[in-house]
Parts: C-alpha cells; sequence; structure tokens
C-alpha cells in the first residue's frame, strides 16, 4: 500500500503575534476536508524510500490556495541538496491547490465587549488575511499498494 500523511509545520522560533487588546485573530479553518495528496500511480511498482514534501502555501482572503512552494532545510523538511522526486512535488502541489478554508481573520472589538471564539457580537468589526502556513507530506509504499491517509 502507499500512503501519505501530513501534518501543519510550526516553524522554528514562531511565537505569538502582540495585537491590541480589543483584537484577536482566528485561524483559517479546513471547509469540509481537504483532501491529502495521492501517491503518484506511475512510481507505485518502483520500490521508492519514504519520500517527504514541505509545501508553504498561501491562504488568501477568501480561503483559496493561490500559490504554494516548496519548503527545504527546516525541521523534518528535505534538505534543498536531496529534494524529493518531482512528481511527488507536483502531486502534493495540485492537492493544496484544491483545499479551500474559512479565511484567516482578525476580529476588532468595541472598547469593553467581550471576545469569544467566532467574533460574533454587536458592532465586531472582522477582516480577513491571507496566511502562510507550512505543511509537510510523507508519501510511503506499504505492499506496493496505494492508499492515502492524513
Amino acid at each position: 500500500m502507499a500512503e501519505v500523511d501530513s501534518g501543519l509545520i510550526i516553524p522554528p522560533l514562531s511565537g505569538a503575534v502582540d495585537m491590541p487588546e480589543n483584537q484577536q485573530f482566528l485561524f483559517p479553518a479546513p471547509v469540509l476536508r481537504n483532501p491529502p495528496p495521492e501517491y503518484p500511480e506511475a512510481l507505485l511498482d518502483l520500490g521508492l524510500p519514504d519520500q517527504t514534501v514541505c509545501l508553504a502555501i498561501v491562504i488568501d482572503e477568501g480561503g483559496a490556495v493561490p500559490s504554494s512552494a516548496p519548503v527545504f532545510d527546516s525541521p523534518d523538511c528535505p534538505s534543498s541538496g536531496q529534494p524529493p522526486r518531482p512528481e511527488f512535488l507536483e502531486a502534493a502541489s495540485k492537492a493544496v491547490a484544491r483545499w479551500e478554508f474559512l479565511a484567516a481573520t482578525v476580529c476588532t472589538y468595541p472598547v469593553g465587549a467581550t471576545k469569544n471564539d467566532d467574533c460574533t457580537g454587536d458592532d465586531v468589526a472582522t477582516r480577513q488575511v491571507a496566511v502562510k502556513l507550512s505543511y509537510r507530506f510523507r508519501f510511503r509504499l506499504v505492499d506496493g499498494k496505494g492508499i492515502v491517509e492524513r
């Protein structure tokens, strides 16, 4: 079987962003299920070792993924000197191009208002913002068959 698993990459030295007291950030949320990439069928019979692809994806203000780019030399990602086969990079890039999210949102509450988890309330202003997130995908063969896990 071929398996693909994935995970969000938390970059080293990343930290919380300081926001004004009356603001809050809502992380982008997947719309329904964003399927992982498929193991390239043409490579199933080659018995390749595990392959890792890391991609930085841009999630725009509408929740679409207009672009992605490979990430190298980060923890759990391949080195630039040993990139994954192009077929795996293409499979991952095609998959994330179809992903959809509820866009990241900055909520601004009126002075004295109580913050909540969904930015609701009287006079709460919301602004969708573009963000960049990185994901790791691991492609594995198990018994020569194709299966995709996330």
